[in-house]
């Protein structure tokens, strides 16, 4: 009996590895500065130890490549130099000297929209039309993006960790130095500058990676593959915070202070519609949504 047991044991451990290969390559794709890194390199270390071939995608700067190569992880250079930047451009050295948080931004937001080709090219040799294509992508909560991109086009396991602190649900204190209001107004930030600029990234993104592709791009009628793979809607819930705070809204401003079900007035399209124009500010994507504001009580 328990050699029948032991064979039919056998059989289902070999149906099963046989069903479920096991992952080989694991690609990290993160960015920011070294200490926004630091944890990635050493999820990587982990990986190494076990076995797993590990790349990196982060910026090209001196300091990125040494850490990466310094533990023995390969690095793939990905996006602008941020630490070039910062050493040399005019306005972004003053604003993070003087703490000016708001000019500070508004500089990298001008950065990451000057950096989309570099940005977009590395993801698309090293993950769509190399021979890198991972078995498991990990990505940081500022490229999330390329996690969507990767999970509902190319059906590439992703994970998204999140480790910036981006949460804009305490009453009592904004994130990343930006200024705090009285009654938790700060909180409207998020709502009416944050997503917009979110989703113009993703906009800038999407139609970058359609032009680099060109026509393997789109399907055989011509719609960009994005567009076949809509995310749904709880991907979009970017600012999954809210869900697990206890702070939902302020009782002193019930008609200002946006509620978790901030995204149902993010206007996706349900199907996609052939593009008519070769130029990219025309195809139609999953994730060029309309926003059109905030929720309101």
């Amino acid at each position: 009996m328990s050699e029948r047991s032991s064979s039919s044991n056998s059989n289902v451990d070999t149906a099963a590895s046989s069903e479920s290969p096991r992952l080989k390559k694991v690609t990290i794709l993160t960015t920011g500065t070294r200490g926004d890194i630091q944890p990635f390199v050493a999820i990587g270390i982990a990986l190494k130890r076990k076995g797993y071939r590990v790349r990196i995608l982060t910026h090209p700067s001196p300091t990125h490549t040494k850490l990466c190569e310094d533990f023995g992880l390969e690095h793939v250079p990905f996006g602008n130099d941020a630490e070039a930047y910062m050493k040399t451009d005019k306005e972004a050295r003053p604003a993070m000297e003087t703490g000016n948080t708001i000019k500070f931004f508004g500089c990298l937001a001008k950065l990451i929209q000057d950096s989309t080709l570099s940005t977009c090219q590395p993801f698309c040799e090293e993950i769509i039309q190399g021979k890198q294509r991972p078995d498991l992508l990990i990505v940081s909560f500022l490229n999330r993006f390329f996690g969507f991109y990767a999970k509902h086009v190319l059906h590439i396991p992703t994970i998204e960790i999140k480790l910036q602190h981006w949460v804009f649900d305490d009453p009592s204190r904004a994130p990343m130095g930006m200024p705090t209001l009285p009654f938790g107004w700060h909180r409207l930030i998020h709502t009416h500058l944050m997503i917009p600029q979110d989703y113009r990234g993703f906009q800038s993104f999407d139609n970058c990676i359609a032009t680099i592709l060109d026509s393997s791009s789109k399907t055989n009628d011509g719609t960009p593959k994005i567009a076949t793979q809509l995310p749904t809607m709880d991907d979009f819930l970017l600012y999954d915070q809210w869900h697990d705070s206890e702070v939902k809204h302020s009782p002193l401003l019930p008609m200002l202070i946006a509620q978790p079900s901030i995204f149902q007035n993010v206007l996706c399209p349900t199907l996609p519609t052939p593009a008519s124009s070769s130029s990219p500010s025309k195809k139609n994507t999953a994730l060029r949504c309309k926003y059109v504001g905030p929720a309101i009580i």
